[in-house]
């Protein structure tokens, strides 16, 4: 029965790696797939969107398909075809960018019977509440409020959502920030405290508010940004990397004492970029600090 017990939960690793692995190949091949488009390097960036998007129903390379159809780059310009990507994508789970664009297409037309109002209703749940918060959805929505023709092609800067200059220096920040949190981590400093300067405004009320709960209860057992508590920097500095993920986020990759570790940051931008959430998924337990907060809060 032990041997039995053993051989499952070698093969439950084994699986898991190999889950890991392929995702993380996608994520590659969907990175250069969006860098090529923004070089305009259309029909690289076409098939391997086009491949994500059918076989493995991945969001982001829906959105990215929709741009291609929407725009006619290296494929004939089909309106419709752009909207039903968006709403794969979207509903695939791509909020920040599939979700928006898809609003902004209701909101003109584009593709679909203009439908202002549902076009608001997607903004408003884009941009509401502290987890989530897409900022180009309340920018809109602030816009709609002033001038309620504002329309996708009078604002091409947020249409193409992840695909211009500015979004990508903004990632660049994003990827930045997390480098430098992670190198103070390889001078062994204390536990959170390089994370704290770094949190959005709400987060961090949200972290203060737990800090000073009055209940007893240990909000953090550990330290989300190795997920572990303690670790060895020696080998954070050897094994740490640093990637882009298709929905915005940033992934840092490491190994701790052997083992290796995937956190996912989430970021709020305005002025300046802070970190909204961190989320790591294991087979063993997802974790978001923010939805911990929360709880630890009374939120």
């Amino acid at each position: 029965m032990k041997t039995f017990l053993t051989i499952l939960i070698v093969l439950a690793v084994v699986g898991y790696n190999i889950w890991a692995f392929f995702e993380n190949k996608d994520i590659d091949e969907y990175n250069d797939a969006l860098d090529n488009y923004n070089k305009a390097l259309y029909e690289k960036s076409l098939p391997v969107a086009q491949r994500l998007c059918e076989e493995k129903d991945y969001a982001s390379a829906c959105n990215l398909l929709a741009i291609h159809y929407e725009n006619g780059h290296a494929v004939a310009k089909n309106e419709t075809k752009a909207f039903e990507l968006y709403k794969k994508g979207c509903d695939g789970g791509d909020k920040e960018s599939a979700c928006y664009n898809l609003a902004l297409n209701y909101l003109d037309g584009i593709g679909v019977e203009q439908n202002i109002n549902k076009a608001k209703e997607m903004l408003d749940e884009l941009c509401s509440g502290i987890l989530d918060k897409n900022k180009d959805a309340c920018d809109m929505l602030a816009k709609l409020e002033n001038k309620p023709q504002e329309s996708k092609k009078q604002n091409a800067g947020a249409t193409q959502n992840y695909n211009t200059s500015q979004n990508l220096n903004t990632q660049a920040q994003k990827e930045q920030i997390i480098k430098d949190l992670y190198t103070k981590y390889m001078t062994n400093q204390e536990p959170n405290q390089p994370l704290l300067a770094l949190l959005s405004k709400d987060t961090k009320m949200l972290w203060d508010k737990a800090e000073n709960n009055d209940d007893g209860m240990i909000c953090l057992e550990f330290d989300p940004v190795i997920d572990e508590q303690d670790w060895d920097a020696k080998e954070l500095k050897k094994s740490l990397k640093i990637s882009s993920l298709p929905n915005g986020n940033v992934l840092a990759q490491f190994a701790n004492f052997g083992e290796k570790k995937q956190v996912e940051y989430s970021f709020i931008c305005d002025k300046k970029c802070a970190i909204d959430d961190i989320k790591i998924q294991t087979k063993e337990y997802d974790f978001s600090l923010l939805n911990t907060l929360k709880e630890c809060s009374g939120y």
